[in-house]
């Protein structure tokens, strides 16, 4: 249709997709696609919000350490 448009929104960096299902992986390595990057944490707050942007950053240690904090 004219005037459509297709957004696809995924997170390469977790679950590996199907077979032939790769497409933002194709996107960005083929066709030079710039995605766009949600830097701020949203869905989680307080110290949850802390463990889980260390997690996010690698840093698993300190991540789970603030878990454990919290009695999780």
């Amino acid at each position: 249709l004219l005037g459509s448009r297709v957004v696809l929104c995924g997170d390469r960096y977790q679950h590996a997709s199907v077979a032939r299902g790769s497409v933002l992986r194709l996107l960005e390595a083929e066709a030079g696609l710039m995605p766009a990057e949600v830097r701020t944490i949203r869905r989680q707050s307080g110290r949850y919000r802390d463990a889980v942007a260390r997690l996010a950053a690698g840093r698993v240690a300190a991540g789970l350490a603030v878990l454990d904090e919290l009695g999780w």
